[in-house]
């Protein structure tokens, strides 16, 4: 957001506004910015920016008594750390029962109803307790 403000008459800078120009490209109000009253409050749209190159851009915000003269500075934006591919999992992610083997618990399950069933047929032959 760039803010411009008339040291003349600050009431009336909007008025005159007459355009932006960025890295001497004259930019489509309403597609590459928006201008607001508030002083002048221009705002150039995310779409455009990402457009531009790396650098430093000569910015130039025109009115019909004369302009103002800023610059910016484009970055390229940090890129997320991103894991090694690993089919879409996250290696910082906590363990959890997502590697649970189900396997293991039917293994214990029939091991437990074998141990009932030898109970239960010895209870019959000799009182097991």
């Amino acid at each position: 957001m760039i803010i411009v403000k008339s040291l003349d008459d600050p009431d009336t800078s909007f008025d005159r506004f007459d355009g932006v120009e960025i890295a001497g490209k004259v930019l489509v109000k309403g597609t590459d910015y928006t201008a607001e009253k508030g002083s002048t409050v221009i705002t150039i749209k995310a779409l455009y920016l990402d457009t531009l190159e790396e650098g430093k851009k000569d910015v130039v915000i025109k009115f019909t008594n004369g302009e103002a003269k800023t610059s910016l500075t484009i970055k390229k934006a940090p890129e997320k750390d991103k894991p090694a591919d690993q089919g879409g999992k996250d290696s910082s992610s906590p363990k959890t029962a997502d590697s649970f083997n189900p396997r293991m618990l039917l293994i214990m399950l029939g091991a437990s109803i074998l141990g009932l069933a030898v109970c239960v047929g010895k209870k019959k032959t000799d009182n097991c307790s």
